[in-house]
């Protein structure tokens, strides 16, 4: 097998060895297990409560990360980080989309 220099961008040699298949992880995503979701959407429940919203609001929230309303009762729980994060992001997104339509009608 041929290894690139990084400098020059040439061969620098060869490494004995055995080829193997490599599975892309990047990009591939699997589906969450109904556990996982019904713990995600208990987070939402709990984010929502903590910052007044009606649970309407972690249904939508959910319904936007899965495609699909949450099936069942979920038990409300404190969310992880990751969780918050992603609501987060979603906040973030959201303003950024408000601020550009504004910007396109003040044009």
């Amino acid at each position: 097998m041929w290894l690139a220099a990084k400098a020059e961008g040439r061969p620098a040699g060869f490494i004995d060895g055995t080829l193997v298949e490599v599975k892309a992880r990047r990009g591939v995503k699997t589906e969450p297990m109904a556990a996982e979701k019904a713990q995600f959407y208990g987070e939402l429940i709990w984010i929502g409560r903590e910052r007044g919203y009606s649970d309407g609001w972690a249904n939508h929230k959910f319904r936007e990360k899965f495609g699909h309303g949450p099936r069942g009762d979920a038990a409300m729980r404190e969310p992880r980080p990751e969780t918050r994060s992603w609501v987060r992001s979603r906040q973030i997104a959201y303003a950024k989309g408000e601020a550009k339509k504004r910007a396109g009608t003040l044009l």
